[in-house]
């Protein structure tokens, strides 16, 4: 005999297997957003060491590590929007489908 499961046990267990999506986006996006942060920190960096004793090599320096920055700032943006995110919605909009489905088994129909 097949058991019938509820939609709370139901939303429970698709939860469980979507919740390391989610942590992976926020992890993601915490990575993105500092490296938002630190680019004015550097860019402080090349004017005060750089622009002021006119030393092109603290200027490259610093120029290198703001694009090394930017680069893992739009690594993290992309992997949190279009994989992961994509991936948790997508999971989530089944969970709500099954929800539904077990919630609702026949549609009145009244026309």
């Amino acid at each position: 005999m097949k058991k019938e499961y509820s939609a709370y046990e139901i939303n429970l267990s698709l939860y469980s297997k979507t919740s390391w999506f989610f942590i992976a986006a926020m992890i993601f996006l915490c990575i993105e957003a500092t490296a938002d942060l630190l680019q004015p920190t550097f860019m402080g960096y090349i004017v005060d060491n750089g622009v002021k004793d006119a030393n092109i090599g603290q200027i490259m320096y610093y120029g290198a590590i703001m694009l090394g920055i930017a680069a893992v700032g739009a690594f993290s943006a992309v992997m949190r929007n279009i994989f992961f995110m994509s991936y948790f919605t997508i999971y989530r909009q089944k969970n709500y489908v099954v929800i539904f489905i077990v919630k609702y088994k026949h549609f009145p129909l009244k026309i």
